[in-house]
């Protein structure tokens, strides 16, 4: 049995206006959510799911005023090509 690898990620901007409150900001993405794009891949594609590891996420601020914040959120799929 040979195992491979691949990994999705979602990128996600992270807007609050200067002085807002917090829970007030607002969420823009260009990707489709990594969750929606691992279910596509594998029905697309017909490969077999073996595991998947827990979303790691990772933000930085892109702003001295700390109003924009990027989000790369990421997930390693295991997987076997069909027989």
């Amino acid at each position: 049995m040979v195992l491979k690898f691949k990994l999705f990620t979602e990128e996600r901007l992270v807007i609050r206006m200067p002085g807002g409150a917090p829970g007030s900001s607002i969420s823009t993405t260009n990707s489709s959510p990594v969750d929606e794009a691992v279910t596509a891949w594998f029905r697309e594609t017909g490969r077999r799911f073996v595991a998947c590891s827990p979303p790691t996420v990772h933000t930085q601020w892109v702003d001295q005023e700390m109003t924009r914040q990027l989000m790369l959120i990421a997930v390693l799929v295991t997987y076997q090509e069909p027989e």
